[in-house]
């Protein structure tokens, strides 16, 4: 396998788990092989979803899950 690292032999490769980030990071299985991480706080009737793009991460929601998680489920997924 050949990672976009290739050119950069000075940088390792990363785990989302070498992260930290504000709220407890779960895992889930799909596939037998494919981990799958999200957030999931709050409570509510309604679930909202947070999916951020390319060049973001968790942290960019942290506000908006702060603010909304009083009222709603919140998930985010992890990319």
């Amino acid at each position: 396998m050949v990672s976009c690292l290739t050119p950069y032999p000075h940088l390792k490769n990363i785990d989302f788990t070498d992260l930290q980030y504000p709220y407890p990071v779960k895992t889930l299985t799909v596939q037998d092989s494919i981990k799958v991480a999200y957030v999931d706080e709050g409570t509510g009737e309604q679930t909202l979803i947070f999916i951020h793009g390319l060049g973001s991460y968790l942290p960019a929601w942290q506000k908006n899950i702060n603010a909304l998680k009083e009222r709603y489920q919140t998930l985010l997924k992890i990319l």
